[in-house]
């Protein structure tokens, strides 16, 4: 059973988030400090816990109670093990709502086991009605019966009702309607039956439930060493529950034995964690002696021995997620609050190996403001985090709807991802004014394939703006390598473009313009119909609106929806363009490829 999407209201700054939906695997809500990305984990807790704190209350909605809803999917053998009626093959949505008032329990998962129930209920209640009604006219007490009630709390008030009223009968009136009194006691069993039916699903259901784990201090390190009264400490049991070993058992043998217990206690740990912490090879030792056992950590020359506490606060960090996480039983939701504050870049990344791993038994949910955190490959995984008038709000689209420092580290992380791989050719080397004009022409050059072999000797290099690609054509000058630029025909682009053919005496073949239509940029190179078919979201349209234009109207970032768009073309959801599309960017290669002729653009 996994979280398909969370809806919280009235926790702490979180007014009403709307519908979060999470990732089967690993979801990142990232944002910039202060936005409520940990209430969002919080609330999480909350709901798993079944209780809510005074802290818990909203800052701005005095007086609203808060509320947790979660809608989890589970399969037909999951709620098999409620209702046989369950499909095997399918998927069945199960919506819970808690909060201090109550706990909530509906959805498809929870109407397919109840229906039965219903059915029978409200045919018993109408034979008890029809079946009341002579009595009812032979006696002065009158019953209040409404069959279109609602089958909840009301229908058990009913039967203690109807329970009570035949107490009160007389025994005239028992012999006289015996048999109508008889049929509606049986009845009366068949509800009682169906409620406590009911009553066995949401206990069943709230078993299914996975289990909750956040992960947000650093309060649990693993100690220097400990004794066998110490057994019960969570850090210490979820160590040895990496091992294949009993804790106990190193309390109960002595001499050699033990040694060798220890050891090999020793090198089962150490050899999954240095799976996942590449910083340096360490060794965790355990060992005993008298009535202590001892963590020490060796570097891997094996001569000098630290304690737990002697390592840098960021490898007690690691270490103790590692084992706190590791120790989990598969099919849990882990939430993980800012993860690796103590660690340096690349300890993050391999922080976020290990998050990947985790992710394939539990669904992992993280906040975070650091770009080692956010696979570029992967930004559909991305929910956006920002305040607004104080309050938190949560966008599902990673492209829309939030401030720059919110979509830094985003940024960050796709640049460092298109510098591990930038290469620079002898010959081909095209510099483009942004990472959106190097997603646009790389996404493009693989949808046209074969149809414009000469993109593909093309080695398209970003700039970071206009100006800045000054910068890399005096580098490419001085490493005397061939190269072209390519700027928008903006007012930017003209005056750079002017500026680097004075500065660096280029040739006019040197300087290519997206187009010869006056401030159009690369987007405008899409039909109108293409661009908002594939690439913008939300834009509602007007006429004569530039593609390039409309970017700025639905909140949107241009490098994001072109990293989007790029991955799209490459998981072959998008196939084919319009021939007004495919013609500007074919004339638009062949340019860059000096092949201009029998070509041009037709941009409407």
């Amino acid at each position: 059973m996994q979280i398909k999407w969370v809806e919280i209201k009235n926790f702490r700054s979180i007014n009403n988030s709307k519908r979060l939906s999470l990732s089967s695997d690993l979801t990142v809500i990232a944002g910039k400090n202060e936005s409520g990305k940990s209430n969002i984990l919080q609330a999480l807790k909350c709901f798993s816990e079944n209780k809510f704190s005074t802290d818990d209350y909203p800052i701005h909605n005095e007086g609203s109670e808060p509320e947790v809803t979660v809608c989890f999917e589970m399969d037909g053998k999951e709620l098999s093990q409620v209702d046989k009626k369950a499909k095997l093959n399918s998927n069945y949505e199960l919506i819970v709502t808690r909060s201090n008032e109550e706990c909530l329990l509906n959805g498809e998962a929870m109407d397919i086991c109840l229906s039965a129930g219903n059915q029978n209920i409200e045919a018993a209640l109408k034979k008890i009605d029809g079946q009341l009604a002579d009595i009812l006219l032979d006696d002065e007490l009158q019953l209040d019966f409404n069959i279109d009630m609602e089958i909840d709390e009301d229908v058990t008030n009913l039967i203690s009702s109807i329970k009570s009223y035949l107490k009160t009968l007389n025994e005239n009136t028992k012999m006289e309607h015996e048999v109508k009194l008889d049929s509606i006691i049986n009845q009366v069993k068949v509800v009682e039956e169906e409620i406590e039916n009911r009553e066995q699903y949401y206990e069943d259901f709230e078993n299914l439930i996975p289990n909750f784990v956040l992960f947000d201090s650093f309060t649990d390190i693993l100690p220097n060493s400990f004794t066998n009264e110490d057994e019960d400490q969570q850090i210490i049991k979820r160590f040895f529950s990496l091992t294949d070993y009993e804790l106990l058992n190193l309390f109960a043998v002595s001499g050699q034995r033990r040694k060798q217990l220890a050891n090999r206690v020793s090198a089962s740990i150490s050899g999954d964690f240095n799976d996942y912490y590449h910083q340096d090879i360490v060794k965790i030792k355990v060992e005993p002696d008298g009535e202590e056992i001892y963590f020490f950590i060796y570097d891997k020359d094996e001569e000098n021995p630290f304690r737990p506490e002697q390592r840098s606060k960021g490898f007690q960090w690691f270490l103790s997620f590692f084992i706190t996480l590791s120790a989990e039983k598969k099919n849990s939701i882990l939430l993980i609050d800012e993860p690796g504050l103590y660690l340096h870049p690349k300890a993050q990344r391999d922080i976020l190996t290990l998050l990947e791993k985790l992710s394939c038994d539990n669904q992992v949910l993280i906040t975070t403001h650091s770009p080692y955190f956010i696979d570029p490959d992967n930004l559909e995984r991305i929910r956006l985090v920002n305040k607004v008038n104080g309050a938190t709000n949560i966008e599902n689209k990673f492209y829309k709807g939030a401030d720059k420092d919110t979509l830094t580290p985003i940024i960050t992380s796709i640049g460092l991802d298109i510098t591990k791989d930038m290469t620079f050719s002898n010959k081909g080397n095209v510099v483009v004014e942004g990472i959106s004009d190097y997603y646009y022409l790389g996404a493009m050059r693989t949808l046209l394939g074969s149809e414009c072999p000469i993109a593909d000797d093309i080695n398209i290099i970003p700039s970071v703006g206009a100006s800045q690609s000054l910068n890399m054509i005096a580098l490419l000058l001085g490493w005397g390598l061939e190269f072209k630029v390519l700027f928008d025909n903006d007012n930017e682009g003209k005056r750079v473009a002017k500026k680097a053919k004075q500065n660096f005496d280029l040739s006019d073949e040197t300087i290519v313009m997206v187009s010869n239509n006056n401030d159009f940029q690369i987007e405008d190179l899409f039909s109108n119909d293409d661009f908002n078919n594939f690439i913008i979201d939300g834009y509602k349209e007007k006429k004569d609106v530039k593609n390039s234009s409309k970017i700025k109207s639905t909140g949107t970032d241009k490098v994001l929806i072109s990293k989007r768009f790029k991955e799209r073309i490459n998981s072959g959801e998008i196939i084919m363009f319009s021939e007004e599309t495919v013609q500007n960017f074919k004339a638009l290669f062949l340019k860059l490829g000096n092949k201009t002729q029998g070509t041009e653009l037709i941009i409407v």
